[in-house]
């Protein structure tokens, strides 16, 4: 069965619902424009964000680690908060739930993950309130695997509030796999000439790097596209 083209509709990709939602915060219709919302950054499993420099009211993505989880029942209405406390290794914040006890089975002290919403403030403290979320899996039968993901960068999109990077980058990953075959526009003896890569490559490398060494022939074969 053929995969999507670039020039496919987005809704037909990722759905009506997701799509508008692109649509809205980016302004892209298509797969190719999906495809063209590049990462802006990189971070690392290990990189822990300085969240003393997170600024008020701006959506933020950071890898942090967890330190404690504590739930309680509310006072001024019915149902539990649960509130996770966050480090960079220096500063703390906190993560707040509303109804989601179940959430402390995953969000453990030592746990480390990313963490994408926008930043607010109660009581003097930095907090993100309903983040989404993506924890790194130290299981021990996962080990091995854990190892290699080490080292893989974690692209951050731009992003707004509705559409954190981890969904961001979630999408994407979807629509890439489901991309069936698209046309070079560079020719192959060019590629050759400057060490470029084919277009499908290049896609894979920007989004789904497995090193640092596949970004930097990514943008160059991209850049070299738009010119």
């Amino acid at each position: 069965m053929p995969g999507f083209s670039l020039a496919s509709r987005l809704d037909g990709a990722i759905g009506g619902k997701t799509a508008t939602a692109f649509e809205k915060a980016f302004g892209v219709k298509t797969v190719g424009e999906l495809l063209e919302h590049y990462p802006r950054r990189y971070a690392r499993r290990g990189e822990l964000t300085p969240i003393a420099s997170l600024p008020l009211g701006e959506p933020v993505t950071i890898v942090a680690e967890v330190v404690s989880a504590t739930e309680r029942r509310m006072q001024n209405r019915r149902g539990s908060l649960l509130e996770v406390v966050i480090s960079d290794g220096d500063g703390r914040m906190s993560l707040t739930f509303f109804n989601q006890s179940w959430r402390m089975k995953d969000l453990t002290p030592g746990r480390r993950g990313i963490f994408s919403g926008k930043v607010g403030e109660y009581r003097r403290q930095t907090q993100l309130t309903h983040p989404d979320y993506a924890l790194f899996d130290d299981l021990e039968e996962a080990r091995a695997e854990a190892e290699v993901n080490a080292k893989r960068p974690i692209p951050i999109y731009p992003a707004t509030s509705t559409l954190p990077s981890p969904l961001v980058q979630k999408t994407i990953s979807l629509v890439l796999d489901s991309l069936g075959d698209i046309d070079d526009p560079l020719p192959e003896e060019l590629r050759r000439r400057h060490g470029l890569l084919a277009a499908r490559a290049a896609l894979e490398h920007i989004h789904r790097p497995h090193d640092d060494d596949e970004i930097g022939p990514a943008v160059e074969t991209l850049r070299m596209q738009e010119a």
